[in-house]
């Protein structure tokens, strides 16, 4: 499995992923336009792709979900319901140094 992109990961939605066949499909990115976060097609027809996950990444997405379903939670009405995989603690996009900090950080 291989994202090829910082914007390709942070773009990914919920629905992109397919536990039981343990696949993701990239659709669209994540890119700071103007000053803003921004979700974008991929930069090519390429880049469009379906992706095996190996069972630890399917696992830690699982777990991740459950993270990220006691945040909404805890959002209340604040909640922006994006779907997206990668995001900040009331659901919209989050920028790709709080996710590297939230990996060194655990």
């Amino acid at each position: 499995m291989y994202l090829n992109r910082q914007g390709e990961a942070l773009g990914l939605r919920w629905d992109d992923v397919d536990f039981l066949a343990g696949t993701l499909r990239v659709s669209q990115e994540l890119q700071r336009i103007g000053g803003k976060l921004t979700l974008v097609p991929p930069k090519s027809d390429r880049s469009r792709r379906t992706l095996v996950m190996p069972k630890t990444i399917v696992d830690r997405l699982r777990e991740h979900e459950k993270r990220q379903v006691a945040e909404k939670l805890w959002a209340g009405s604040k909640c922006q319901d994006t779907g997206l995989i990668f995001s900040n603690r009331v659901g919209g996009p989050t920028q790709a140094r709080r996710v590297i900090e939230k990996f060194h950080n655990g």
